[in-house]
């Protein structure tokens, strides 16, 4: 660590390497982009730091469960740092609280406020198990001698302590921990409904079963939402959970590293968890028994905050950045794009340029006109003139405003619902009437663009809203050029109004969110740090957005000496490229997002 911590200080800010090599011929981008790579001092430190090997690795065991199961057994048993067992129990349980809350485990009200307070003493540790037989925990503590079940089954970790004063509403002085530990699989035979089911037992303590996973933090902060195949499936008689999923990266953050920035941490241990914590963010070397288990999927455990904060510094360095996305790009066999010059990048990359060179040339605002289709009909949605952002979500406010019968509406589709509504109400239509009114618009075909429908299959295909009047749609996205078309029907129809600048300005400093609008951050994703947002598989429009532009975006491919170059750079770098890719999946907010980018994480291992 002090290594990394000297080299971070003296970090400076990153410059264009590439830049000094500009005025030589070389081949092609890639051995230029190379070049780069390798006559940057700090890239190699990087590299030497990210290709470091440790003793987990050395001796074959860096991914087997039992290993893992009995560092972390020694260190909820204070057997790494004598003097702050308690400290470090009591950061374990601060992880176990916060879960619970996350997941809906409950937790006695009494012992989450002594954790909190600090006002629960450890005693001392009564017993310490791994790979414990879940018969042997039977006879010993419940004189429960069960002949139906497995000797097969074990408890990966057991841990009982001894409280120096009980816990008044319960009458308990002992607590148990459980922990499943899982590295490479998930849970199987229904192992955590077996172990709760004979396990819990009211009178005999004050009792905590957890299932540990390298599971992201990420994902257990949108627990709901992760597969449930990930997940224990332990729970009461009432169906309640009762496992409580944390994971390494919690490990490592509350309680490793706390422990490894105390100096009363004796040498020899300090360098056993140095080492233990490189085998957690590193890649997994390839040995017999991993071969057999399959793919590494989860390969990288854990990450530091140093190791973040290093390899965030080293993709700023944007010669770094395109390198890894062709070296990425190539080994998941993705296409590759360029923009006015012969380098290989992603299309996201390639547009950004593109737009930006628009943009710059003819405007912003019209730019984003003349790009609509790609970046989203629907009112006025693609008339963006300001956006922030959170995680979730992305909000806009429009540049203009749709006016009904004296009322503003920030989109079409509210004001056409109002209006159709008004229509309806004051010609006494029916609502058969009324999609016959618009077939002189749209035709009537199950997959046409139309605006208004009756036939509910395709909804969810092309988009639409429902209205207050049953079986009448409105398709969300209109496109403006028919609002003539529909003012002539309904007779009393819409105005577009821009908002002026300084009326515009004086919305902006009001500070009333009220008067964003926002929409699913999923359907766009943000290019580069302009207003432009495009939809995912925007590159399948590429002939048109090329009509749009004087320089167009064409699809690279790579020469065979490049392929040659690139298949050696990844072979020789590949701890750097998955952990290069990891910080990227982390740095992703949008949950789907990220959780596409991990299964191409998981194509990335077993093509490397």
């Amino acid at each position: 660590m002090k290594e990394l911590n000297d080299y971070l200080k003296s970090l400076g800010k990153k410059s264009r390497i590439a830049d000094s090599f500009k005025d030589t011929k070389y081949d092609s981008f890639i051995e230029m982009l190379l070049t780069a790579f390798n006559n940057n001092p700090h890239n190699s430190s990087v590299v030497d730091y990210i290709s470091r090997s440790n003793y987990f690795d050395l001796i074959g065991k860096s991914r087997h469960e039992m290993v893992h199961s009995r560092i972390i057994s020694e260190l909820l048993a204070g057997r790494y740092f004598e003097i702050s067992k308690n400290t470090t129990l009591l950061h374990f349980f601060d992880i176990v609280l916060m879960r619970a809350k996350e997941q809906n485990v409950d937790i006695p009200k009494e012992f989450s406020e002594a954790v909190l307070t600090r006002t629960i003493h450890i005693d001392s540790l009564a017993d310490k198990q791994v790979e414990y037989p879940l018969t042997s925990y039977l006879s010993t503590y419940t004189k429960n001698k069960n002949s139906d079940i497995d000797s097969r089954n074990r408890l990966d970790i057991y841990l009982r302590y001894n409280l120096e004063t009980g816990l008044k509403a319960y009458g308990r002085r002992c607590v148990e921990v459980f922990i499943e530990n899982k590295v490479l699989s998930q849970e199987h035979d229904n192992q955590t409904q077996i172990y709760y089911d004979n396990c819990v037992n009211g009178r005999q303590a004050l009792q905590f079963f957890i299932y540990l996973s390298p599971i992201s933090p990420r994902e257990l902060a949108h627990y709901k939402d992760i597969d449930d195949r990930v997940k224990p499936i332990g729970s009461d008689k009432q169906g309640n959970r009762v496992y409580v999923h944390i994971s390494y990266q919690d490990i490592l953050d509350r309680i490793i590293m706390p422990l490894l920035q105390d100096k009363r941490m004796n040498d020899r241990d300090r360098l056993l968890m140095e080492e233990y914590v490189n085998c957690l963010e590193l890649p997994a070397m390839s040995d017999d028994e991993e071969i057999k288990i399959g793919a590494k999927e989860l390969s990288i455990m854990a990450v530091s905050n140093e190791e973040t904060q290093l390899l965030d510094e080293f993709m700023r360095n944007p010669d770094n950045q395109r390198l890894m996305e062709i070296a990425i790009s190539h080994k998941l066999g993705k296409k590759m794009y360029s923009y006015d010059s012969d380098c290989c990048m992603t299309f996201e990359h390639a547009l950004e340029q593109a737009l930006s060179y628009h943009t710059k040339c003819y405007g912003e605002l019209k730019s984003i006109k003349d790009f609509r289709e790609i970046i989203g009909k629907g009112g006025a949605r693609f008339l963006i003139y300001a956006v922030k952002e959170t995680d979730d979500k992305l909000y806009y406010i429009p540049t203009h405003l749709f006016e009904y019968s004296g009322k503003a509406y920030k989109n079409i589709t509210d004001a056409l619902k109002v209006a159709v509504k008004d229509y309806i109400s004051r010609e006494r239509k029916t609502i058969s009437d009324v999609i016959k009114d618009f077939e002189c618009i749209y035709e009537r075909q199950k997959y046409h663009q139309h605006i208004f429908k009756d036939n509910a299959d395709s909804i969810l295909d092309v988009h639409y809203s429902q209205t207050s009047f049953a079986g009448l749609y409105i398709r969300d996205g209109i496109d403006q050029d028919k609002i003539s078309m529909i003012n002539d029907i309904l007779a009393n129809g819409f105005e577009i109004k821009s908002i002026s600048d300084r009326c515009y300005h004086e919305l902006l400093m009001s500070g009333d969110d009220s008067l964003w609008e926002s929409y699913d951050k999923k359907l766009y994703h943000r290019v580069g740090d302009s207003n432009f947002f495009y939809r995912p598989s925007s590159e399948n429009k590429l002939d048109k957005i090329n009509s749009l532009l004087s320089t167009p975006i064409k699809e690279q491919t790579l020469s065979k000496e490049d392929v040659t170059l690139i298949d050696n750079f990844c072979k020789t770098n590949r701890n750097l490229i998955l952990s290069v890719y990891r910080i990227l999946i982390e740095n992703e907010h949008d949950l789907d997002i990220y959780n596409l980018l991990q299964k191409e994480y998981k194509r990335l291992v077993r093509n490397s």
